[in-house]
């Protein structure tokens, strides 16, 4: 599928890589074409433009709807474009990082599904990474887990409500980097940074559709803290079974970062997780998500 400049070639086991995006020039034929390769894709990496202004970037998430006004949400960082959040581990002047979630591993997780009006897109940019290029990041593609689960559990999941925290993802952390990699993080950890998350969990149905294409996905990640109605062991365990359910190798694709790439992913049909980033090991990304209630 290609439109103008444009090339798309697919990845395997889902998502395509997009060649030929003009930062300055993206018509509305352009933009339905992105639109529509990533309902089919789920998601995109554009890779081979030159490196977009914060302007251009911010026009782009305005494509796929309403972008976060990340500026107005986080507080304790400064922003160079009210849209668009660095997630960084480079430091300032005091030694703290500059972004926020710079450094360590990130479990499986939907953006801003804390938040009532959760993401419906990310888009997530290799503005500066490490020589080695850093680790990669993953997705699991849950419209296709959600197709997959057994009959008995399907039953069980239609119609129940996650409660979606931050806080809730101390319970995947990740041991990675060992003792000193773990104190060198928590030595440059910008503690005036506040997360728009007030701790009370947002609540989503686990069985969730897409607002534009109607399909239904697995809404679950490591942000869930529990099951409305379900006792707390019971759910931890219905929660690890849909996570080892969804994470198959046919719906896991792993995204490996070169400079300058752009991933657009969808959040409402696609989780994401991000392997250990070395306190050491400079790192920005610039992201941005729209919004929509799930």
């Amino acid at each position: 599928m290609n439109r103008g400049a444009m090339r798309l070639e697919p990845l395997r086991p889902f998502g395509a890589e997009v060649r030929g995006w003009d930062p300055a020039a993206t018509s509305a034929a352009d933009e339905r074409f992105l639109r529509d390769a990533l309902a089919v894709h789920h998601v995109l990496v554009l890779r081979g433009h030159r490196v977009p202004t914060g302007a251009e970037l911010a026009r782009l998430g305005f494509v796929f709807g309403p972008v976060a006004p990340a500026a107005d949400l986080y507080t304790g960082i400064s922003f160079d474009q009210r849209e668009i959040l660095h997630v960084s581990n480079e430091l300032d002047a005091q030694g703290r990082e500059r972004g926020v979630a710079g450094s360590g591993a990130i479990p499986w997780h939907n953006d801003y599904a804390f938040r009532i009006d959760a993401a419906k897109e990310t888009i997530l940019e290799a503005f500066r990474l490490p020589a080695d290029g850093g680790p990669p990041t993953c997705f699991l593609d849950m419209y296709a887990a959600y197709d997959a689960l057994p009959d008995t559990l399907r039953a069980r999941v239609d119609g129940l409500i996650g409660r979606h925290t931050l806080h809730a993802a101390g319970a995947y952390a990740s041991a990675e980097g060992g003792d000193d990699e773990r104190a060198a993080r928590a030595k440059q950890a910008n503690n005036d940074i506040v997360y728009p998350d007030d701790g009370s969990g947002a609540p989503h149905p686990v069985v969730s559709r897409h607002p534009e294409t109607g399909r239904r996905a697995l809404y679950v990640s490591a942000f869930v803290r529990e099951f409305d109605g379900v006792a707390s062991d019971e759910g931890r365990a219905l929660l690890d079974e849909l996570l080892v359910h969804a994470d198959h190798p046919s719906r896991h694709y792993c995204h490996h970062w070169l400079p300058g790439d752009l991933v657009i992913s969808d959040q409402i049909g696609t989780v994401h997780k991000r392997g250990l980033v070395r306190a050491d090991a400079g790192r920005t990304m610039r992201q941005m998500s729209t919004l929509v209630s799930v």
